[in-house]
């Protein structure tokens, strides 16, 4: 479960978007305990792991995050702010940029 609180950097998922990607690098690595800060290649994710990633993400998120952009954003909470960042200026009218 996801909490918005502020200032606990346990590591634990702050919004639903970070829940999921723990969930989805759970899975794909094959790990227990994933936390926002962890990165990707450190808790033994690699190349092939990382197309599995990719393909986890175009699936649960219905969008195509190109993989160089998972070797820029190796952690959830990293990613989850690009992804953030990256829906929201999608889903603007054109006006509002």
């Amino acid at each position: 479960m996801w909490t918005e609180s502020v200032g606990l950097d346990d590591g634990a998922p702050r919004s639903p978007i970070e829940e999921m990607l723990v969930q989805i690098w759970k899975e794909v690595l094959q790990v227990e305990d994933v936390r926002i800060n962890d990165n990707f290649f450190d808790l033994g994710g690699h190349s092939f792991l990382l197309v599995q990633l990719h393909s986890q993400l175009k699936r649960e998120f219905d969008t195509n995050v190109a993989v160089v952009e998972l070797f820029r954003y190796p952690t959830i909470e990293s990613l989850a702010s690009f992804l953030d960042r990256r829906n929201s200026s999608i889903s603007q009218p054109v006006g509002a940029l």
